[in-house]
């Protein structure tokens, strides 16, 4: 049987904190310790957590059936609540799901997004919610995945119109500043993909805090790992690996007869310590899907 490496032991068993979290028997286990020549006492890294959630929670379409967004926001919502993140990173949302989040999610958060389709309310968006009580909002901007970023366009041969949110906080309990992207590329266009990848990749240049500042990027890339918009990120961002090790798929297509294979939900960073995601496979009480992708959860650590 081949050997857990100490870096995929921590990270299962940081994913096991939250099961855990009212346990203090389990907190000594997260982080290895090491004795000091000069005491000889036990040291132990302290590291301060940031969690994200990336998810497409499939537009609110009537014909979806039982999968409608209606009969299945209530139990969506409780599963991301449970993770207790810092922030949420969603795709696909119309902005009748927008607010139902933000009333849902109440005064603890608050969000920046727009709509693809006219740079206001129209079409879908890609938001993200952030933690008023740990972050601070300094800047954001929505971008379109296009030669013509700056205003509502269509890219190449992609399908849609296609945007990058981007918010820049400051983060009060580390004390540092950290940029967050979240976006959706397009499920045709391959260059789309691509220049999509490309135009981030561009941004990250541009913005002069990048280099001094923690970042994130979330998003349905609609794309699998091997796909050259994906390797074109990794040249310049750490891919977030899973925890366990086994790369699960995250595209469902509400299919519950079929384990999902298909991974195109990804979380990139920069700046931290040390990184590991898990993709949350919970189910409706009636056995259906949440949404027709699985959610992914990211724990990022900083070391203090």
């Amino acid at each position: 049987m081949k050997a857990i490496s100490t870096n995929s032991l921590l990270f299962i068993l940081l994913l096991l904190q939250h099961s855990f979290a009212q346990d203090s028997t389990h907190i000594d286990f997260l982080v290895p310790k090491t004795r000091t020549k000069r005491t000889d006492q036990i040291s132990t890294p302290q590291f301060v957590e940031t969690r994200v959630i990336t998810f497409n929670l499939r537009y609110d379409n009537y014909n979806d059936g039982e999968n409608a967004w209606d009969k299945r926001k209530v139990e969506l919502l409780h599963c991301i609540q449970n993770e207790n993140c810092d922030l949420y990173c969603f795709q696909e949302a119309l902005i009748s799901q927008v607010n139902f989040l933000k009333d849902s999610l109440g005064n603890d958060f608050a969000y920046y997004g727009i709509g693809r389709d006219d740079g206001k309310t129209g079409g879908e968006y890609s938001p993200i919610f952030y933690n008023t009580h740990r972050y601070t909002l300094m800047n954001a901007g929505t971008y379109w995945l296009s030669p013509r970023r700056d205003t509502v366009s269509r890219g190449w041969d992609a399908a849609c119109n296609r945007i990058v949110t981007v918010i820049y906080l400051y983060d009060r309990k580390v004390d540092r500043y950290l940029t967050v992207f979240n976006t959706h590329f397009d499920h045709i266009g391959v260059v789309a993909r691509k220049h999509s990848a490309e135009i981030i990749l561009d941004l990250l240049d541009q913005k002069p805090w990048i280099e001094s500042s923690q970042t994130i990027l979330c998003g349905d890339f609609n794309a699998e790992e091997s796909d050259e918009s994906i390797q074109l990120l990794k040249e310049r961002l750490q891919l977030a690996k899973a925890c366990d090790g086994i790369a699960k798929g995250t595209f469902n297509a509400f299919d519950t007869a079929q384990t999902p294979t298909k991974r195109i939900d990804f979380i990139f960073y920069y700046n931290f310590s040390k990184a590991g995601i898990k993709t949350i496979e919970r189910r409706r009480s009636n056995g259906l899907w949440l949404s027709d992708h699985l959610a992914v959860e990211g724990i990022l650590l900083e070391e203090e």
